[in-house]
């Protein structure tokens, strides 16, 4: 239920944008239940592990979802298939560390977009960004939200690029997105490389099936 009260909690900021870009989906929060709270949003989810991104699919199909899709790819890979600077909104969950994302996620980013960054509790330091960063970003939004059940605390975070400035990040493969979408997975994942994979077993109890 926390997975999708996060999620969910994250559709202030998202709300009003045509599409959004889900960085790290793992099983498929926040991008798929923001999906069903806002049909009319274009949602890509981007995952570097096959076979959660086989699973994501599979969902997607079974709760009959469209104008959403889930790409198998590193988010750094500009052989991902995803398109660059088109996305109004791109959203990470506990990926890495605030320059980290802003580097995974800039080169996606149409021109006066933001980016939402979510974290939990050990989430303050994402305030705290580099004079780099703060040069080029400013903190649009900011949101603290208590889970009504459990009682962990999050913190939301939208930055906004200045409309005037060219990337500060470079657009192709790093290793420091490398590093961050690596620690994101850890235990159990798997290398990307283009092509298919083997349907691997699917974790049920995220996203139990729907009976017809």
């Amino acid at each position: 239920m926390s997975h999708f009260l996060d999620s969910l909690s994250a559709a202030k900021f998202v709300r009003g944008a045509e599409s959004l870009l889900d960085i790290g989906s793992g099983a498929g929060f926040p991008g798929i239940p923001l999906k069903i709270a806002m049909p009319e949003l274009d949602v890509t989810l981007v995952e570097s592990v096959h076979k959660k991104t086989t699973f994501m699919n599979e969902v997607i199909r079974e709760l009959g979802l469209t104008g959403i899709r889930a790409v198998w790819g590193r988010a750094e890979d500009e052989s991902n298939g995803v398109r660059r600077g088109a996305f109004p909104r791109v959203i990470s969950r506990a990926v890495s560390g605030v320059k980290e994302v802003l580097a995974l996620s800039e080169p996606y980013l149409s021109p006066a977009g933001s980016i939402i960054l979510m974290r939990g509790r050990r989430g303050e330091g994402m305030e705290q960004a580099g004079e780099e960063v703060h040069a080029r970003y400013r903190i649009a939004h900011k949101m603290r939200f208590t889970l009504p059940y459990g009682g962990q605390t999050r913190l939301y975070l939208s930055w906004s690029r200045d409309p005037g400035s060219h990337f500060l990040f470079p657009t192709t493969q790093s290793d420091s997105g490398k590093r961050a979408l690596q620690r994101r997975k850890g235990r159990g994942s798997v290398s990307y490389r283009a092509g298919t994979g083997i349907l691997a077993r699917k974790p049920r109890r995220l996203w139990p099936r729907t009976r017809g």
